[in-house]
């Protein structure tokens, strides 16, 4: 196993990362990667000049505030990170760190259920990544799709935890009596009430493995922990899927704000492990992640690309930004299952 926080030690210089956004994700990048090591906060933008500058006071002082082109320009930046939850301004956002050679990690999940194929496609074009984020909910899926599939299961089902019923109904306006005090907008709030943030986060997920949800916006029913395998699978199993290979959410208390997945086997081995480690009978297994700060793993996900990818001395292993011989994003599958990063909070689930 990899030792992330020697193989940044032995660089010769910090990975230098820019942040686009100011707000409550944006600044929780900031913190998550001036505490990192091996890492150096260069510079921030945001629309708001001022909302910029106050978040650097306080999480990185040291920081410069830029225009948006010269962040995405500046030589010293490695990796620019989206923390905004703007689709528009992630676009430009990204278009311009990858037009000068800069990987992208976005934390804008409106922006990459919209374009992000695109953009996935104009890194790799360039030999660079674009790639959403470890910690949000579609990169902690990815993470547990992608670990369960390499293993030979059987992915059914991919879903969230959302952590408050779903009203379909509700407003910024309605929001504002019970805002949080930790600069999440009312917009934000209600984004999270209404569902619509997490049809873009299952979007997100779902284009990114080929999965997509059962019936029109998802079934999300009420459950527990232990019901979610016995409901996600085909109805002639006993379950209210029409089919596999889907992505949904459930509301309940039991996994609130966490992610999860149902897998299926039928092997004689596995079963017997499984039900000796008390995981449950089988043959469908649940595995789940308990929710953390999103941007805690922004750090880790920067020097993930780059130590993979990168001599310590500072030079490229793979000769050149253009002409590569395996991609950084095959890097980091093997990586992840490698268990190098491992998922805060992975618990065994239940099988039945």
């Amino acid at each position: 196993m990899l030792n992330f926080r020697r193989l940044l030690e032995e660089r010769k210089s910090p990975i230098g990362v820019g942040v686009v956004g100011a707000g409550y994700m944006a600044s929780g990048v900031m913190d998550a990667v001036r505490r990192a090591v091996g890492m150096e906060l260069i510079g921030a933008f945001a629309p708001d000049e001022a909302a910029a500058r106050a978040a650097l006071e306080q999480y990185a002082p040291g920081a410069k505030v830029l225009r948006l082109e010269d962040l995405c320009g500046d030589g010293s930046i490695e990796v620019v990170v989206d923390g905004t939850a703007d689709p528009e301004l992630g676009a430009r956002a990204a278009m311009l760190a990858l037009q000068n050679d800069k990987h992208v990690i976005s934390v804008n999940v409106e922006c990459d259920a919209t374009i992000g194929h695109i953009l996935a496609r104009r890194a790799a074009e360039r030999g660079l990544v674009y790639t959403a984020t470890a910690g949000d909910e579609p990169g902690e899926l990815k993470v547990l799709h992608d670990h369960y599939d390499a293993l030979g299961f059987r992915v059914v089902a991919l879903g969230k935890g959302k952590n408050n019923p779903l009203r379909h109904s509700a407003t910024p306006d309605d929001m504002k009596a019970s805002l949080p005090d930790n600069g999440i907008t009312a917009r934000q709030v209600a984004s999270f009430v209404d569902g619509s943030k997490t049809m873009f986060e299952m979007a997100s997920i779902g284009n990114a493995v080929g999965f997509g949800p059962d019936v029109p916006g998802m079934h999300g029913p009420e459950c527990t922990l232990a019901e979610i395998p016995q409901r996600f699978r085909e109805k002639d199993a006993g379950g209210i899927l029409s089919r596999e290979g889907v992505v949904d959410f459930v509301t309940g208390p039991d996994i609130s704000g966490g992610v999860w997945i149902v897998v299926y086997t039928d092997e004689p081995r596995v079963r017997s492990d499984f039900r000796y480690l008390k995981i449950g009978e089988g043959p469908y297994y649940l595995f789940y992640a308990t929710g953390e700060g999103q941007y805690l793993r922004v750090a880790e996900r920067c020097a993930d690309y780059l130590i993979s990818d990168q001599h310590p001395d500072g030079y490229w292993l793979r000769g050149g930004k253009i002409k590569t011989s395996s991609t950084a994003e095959f890097c980091v599958w093997l990586m992840n299952l490698l268990a190098v990063v491992d998922i805060v909070g992975l618990r065994r689930g239940s099988g039945c």
